[in-house]
C-alpha cells in the first residue's frame, strides 16, 4: 500500500513538473555517461592517491580534485535547479520570480561552495606543503582544522542557512495568505447569509393589505395615529 502511494506521488510530481523532471533525469544520465562511461572519475582517484592518504606528494595532482568537482557541478546543475524548483512550487502564493531567483542563488551557492571548499581544504594545503601532515607538524594540522576547513566550507554552510531561512519565509508568507483568504471567505459567507435573511418575507415591510386596521404605523418618528383620509 505504501509503495502504491509512493508511485502515485511520483507520477503526480512528474506530471506537474515536466521541465524539472527532464532536468533531473538529464543530470542523472549525464553523470552516468561522463563519470562511469567516459571515466572522468579518474581525476578524483588520481588526486586521492596523493597527500596524507599514503604519505606521498604527486606534484600538481592535487588540482585534479578541483577539476573533478567542477565537472560534477556542471553535470548536476540542471538537476539541482530542478529539485529546487519543485521544492518551491508548493508555495503557490509566492511570486514565481522570487522562486526562480531562489533556485538560481541556491544553485550558484552550492556549486561555487563546493569548488571553494575543495580549494581551501585540499588543493592549497597540498600546494603549500601542509600535507602530508607527518611532514608538516602539529602547527599546520591545527591551522588546517581550525582555519582552512571553516573557511573552505563557509560558503556551503552559508548557502544552506540562506536556503533554510528563505524556505521558512516562504512557508510563513503562504500561511499568512491562506489565513487572509480563509477569513475573507468566512466574511463573504456571513454577508451572503445576511442577504438571504433580508429577503425573508417575515422581514419585509407590510403591504397595504397587511396594514393594521387601527391606523397605527411604525416609522422613524415612532408610533403615530394616521387620520382616515390620509390612509387613502
Amino acid at each position: 500500500m505504501v509503495d502504491r502511494d509512493l508511485e502515485v506521488d511520483m507520477e503526480a510530481i512528474f506530471k506537474d513538473n515536466p521541465l524539472e523532471t527532464r532536468m533531473i533525469i538529464g543530470s542523472i544520465v549525464g553523470y552516468f555517461m561522463i563519470f562511469e562511461v567516459i571515466g572522468a572519475d579518474w581525476f578524483w582517484h588520481q588526486a586521492m592517491e596523493c597527500g596524507f592518504w599514503n604519505g606521498e606528494y604527486c606534484g600538481g595532482a592535487e588540482w585534479w580534485a578541483m577539476l573533478h568537482l567542477t565537472i560534477l557541478t556542471v553535470v548536476l546543475a540542471p538537476g539541482i535547479w530542478g529539485g529546487m524548483s519543485i521544492l518551491t512550487k508548493k508555495y503557490t502564493h509566492v511570486e514565481k520570480a522570487r522562486r526562480d531567483e531562489f533556485g538560481g542563488f541556491a544553485l550558484v551557492g552550492l556549486g561555487s561552495g563546493g569548488i571553494w571548499a575543495i580549494l581551501w581544504s585540499w588543493s592549497l594545503p597540498h600546494t603549500w606543503g601542509m600535507m602530508p601532515f607527518e611532514q608538516a607538524g602539529w602547527g599546520w594540522i591545527f591551522m588546517w582544522i581550525f582555519f582552512l576547513l571553516p573557511m573552505g566550507f563557509s560558503v556551503i554552510i552559508g548557502t544552506l542557512i540562506w536556503i533554510s531561512s528563505n524556505l521558512k519565509g516562504f512557508a510563513s508568507e503562504e500561511e499568512d495568505v491562506k489565513k487572509v483568504e480563509t477569513d475573507f471567505k468566512a466574511k463573504l459567507s456571513g454577508s451572503t447569509d445576511k442577504g438571504k435573511k433580508s429577503l425573508d418575507p417575515t422581514h419585509q415591510p407590510l403591504t397595504k393589505e397587511e396594514t393594521p386596521e387601527n391606523g397605527q404605523f411604525t416609522s422613524i418618528l415612532g408610533d403615530m395615529q394616521i387620520h382616515e383620509k390620509y390612509k387613502k
